[in-house]
């Protein structure tokens, strides 16, 4: 899905950075290793406002 709405979004000027961004999900997409899922009360411990599955 992140190929081809990033291709779809270079053909445009305005869209080829986030069709970068796009291209850069690919590995994260397809291979997470090295993330971590973790809690809400071990997100609020470490300072997150939001938790969130990864940080980039």
């Amino acid at each position: 899905a992140h190929l081809i709405t990033g291709v779809a979004q270079c053909i445009t000027v305005l869209g080829i950075p986030l069709g970068i961004a796009n291209f850069k999900l690919i590995p994260v997409a397809l291979w997470p290793l090295g993330r971590e899922i973790v809690g809400i009360e071990e997100a609020e411990a470490m300072g997150l406002d939001s938790p969130s599955l990864f940080r980039i």
